[in-house]
């Protein structure tokens, strides 16, 4: 009767470390015919020493739903449009909707795309920051400082 409860015993300890193995990430059936082979303890133990793959798969979905803000370098969600450390702003300027009153053509003043209001502000994204002006002139001193 010991040998009956002892190797049930040990089947149920097999089937532990296959729910173990399962639980890390590894394959459930394998890891029970390996503890059954050579032991359940020893199999439950190796198992523990190696790293969890359930949690590395976990932390590589994270970094793959992050990335990082070309401004200040800190590291935001994948969806975000602005940086919440910096303001930076990862939407150009022709991805965003238009103000109201807003010409729908954008222009280009040295590599700067800018949007030209009917009483003529002007807005533009420099480097990720939203900046507005007053007029042209001051658009092209800030843009262009040599210019004249």
């Amino acid at each position: 009767m010991a040998v009956m409860e002892f190797i049930a015993l040990y089947f149920l300890l097999a089937i532990a470390v296959g729910m173990l193995a399962q639980k890390r990430g590894r394959n459930s059936a394998q890891w029970f015919f390996i503890s059954i082979l050579v032991s359940p303890l020893i199999s439950a133990i190796f198992i523990l020493v190696q790293p969890d793959l359930a949690e590395v798969a976990r932390s590589r979905q994270n970094e793959a739903d992050l990335k990082k803000c070309p401004q200040c370098a800190e590291t935001i969600r994948k969806e975000a449009v602005v940086c919440r450390y910096c303001g930076y702003n990862f939407m150009s300027i022709e991805q965003r909707p238009l103000p109201t009153g807003a010409r729908h053509d954008t222009r280009t003043y040295r590599g700067v795309i800018y949007v030209m209001y009917p009483d003529g502000r002007i807005a533009a994204t420099i480097a990720g920051r939203d900046y507005n002006w007053n007029d042209f002139d001051e658009f092209k001193a800030f843009v262009d400082p040599q210019a004249k």
